[in-house]
């Protein structure tokens, strides 16, 4: 990601953001909503990765937002993670954790990540939209196209 516009975001602007980041989140959190918890452990919703690989992997990514955010703050320099890479290491380092560590970590990343872009003064659509509102829509689709062919509402 290139560097991030240093023009201060209006309040109209930021309002705008942090409506779409929930908007896009509220549907995510449709998608996995009356699943009981071993439909979270099944595989292929999005390639081998089962729902709680797909929370994780979203939990990951604001993470890593965050400390982007606090780079951009700080005037220091931001270097994007490699992809794959960095979906591939984090998916390994997620494996083993409880799909209730998973939705506690999920929620509380959330929060955090909400809290920053509500006060942060680099906030900009460029900024925070591959890991908010554009990526929770892309998984919240796979996961409900993975409902559907497991026969589950949606």
């Amino acid at each position: 990601m290139e560097g991030v516009d240093a023009m201060p975001v209006s309040q109209q602007e930021r309002l705008a953001i942090l409506q779409d980041v929930s908007r896009d989140w509220l549907e995510l959190m449709r998608a996995i909503r009356g699943l009981p918890d071993p439909a979270f452990t099944r595989p292929g919703v999005v390639g081998t990765w089962s729902i709680k690989d797909v929370l994780a992997h979203v939990s990951a990514w604001e993470r890593e937002l965050i400390e982007h955010v606090a780079a951009e703050e700080h005037g220091d320099e931001y270097v994007m993670p490699e992809v794959d890479q960095f979906n591939a290491e984090q998916a390994a380092l997620d494996a083993d954790r409880t799909l209730d560590d998973v939705r506690d970590d999920l929620e509380e990343t959330h929060a955090e990540l909400m809290s920053v872009l509500e006060e942060t003064s680099v906030l900009s659509r460029d900024l925070v939209k591959n890991d908010t509102y554009l990526h929770y829509a892309d998984h919240a689709a796979h996961i409900n196209d993975w409902r559907r062919q497991q026969g589950r509402r949606v």
